[in-house]
């Protein structure tokens, strides 16, 4: 009676060690754009529900609500080297001047944006919300991922609407 070894030989090893390099190497590309688009689409989606919630704090508090950049939480950042992607605050902005005094009330502190992607916006330092829930003015922030291929998303605010639209699909979102 001959025994039998159980197993893999050398060979049978070779050869399916090649075919799944192949696999990879083919289905690798894809799976990357995948987290790249989910990351935009995240990132879009989280900026949604913080405008969302500022323009409803607005109305429910019957007073005007900001939102501003910021790199601490503790104070608005102006100008052009601080980055929306830095993170931001919502805040009670009774004056509607966009900045934090020390007597206005944070509600949100946000903390810097996914790292896979990056935050811009039309609003050059703050977004407000009056008691009506009506923006300060028209104006997107815009989602964009760091890597290539280029994936992104403009989160619309147009008369205190908020929506998410595809610029490369969606000829409505126009919107600078």
């Amino acid at each position: 009676m001959m025994i039998r070894n159980r197993g893999f030989t050398l060979l049978e090893l070779i050869v399916a060690m090649a075919v799944t390099t192949i696999l990879l190497t083919l289905g690798l590309p894809p799976f990357t754009a995948t987290l790249q688009q989910n990351c935009v689409v995240s990132g879009a989606n989280a900026m949604l529900v913080v405008l969302t919630r500022a323009r409803d704090e607005a109305v429910t508090r019957n007073a005007s609500v900001s939102i501003c950049k910021s790199s601490d939480g503790l104070q608005c950042a102006h100008g052009s080297a601080a980055s929306w992607t830095q993170g931001f605050v919502t805040f009670a902005d009774p004056d509607r001047d966009g900045i934090l005094a020390p007597t206005e009330k944070v509600l949100a502190v946000n903390a810097p944006f996914l790292p896979c992607a990056s935050l811009s916006s039309s609003y050059a330092n703050f977004v407000s919300f009056n008691s009506e829930g009506v923006a300060n003015s028209n104006g997107n922030f815009f989602v964009k991922a760091n890597a290539a291929p280029a994936v992104n998303r403009k989160v619309v605010i147009f008369i205190g609407r908020v929506r998410i639209c595809n610029p490369q699909t969606d000829s409505n979102c126009r919107l600078p």
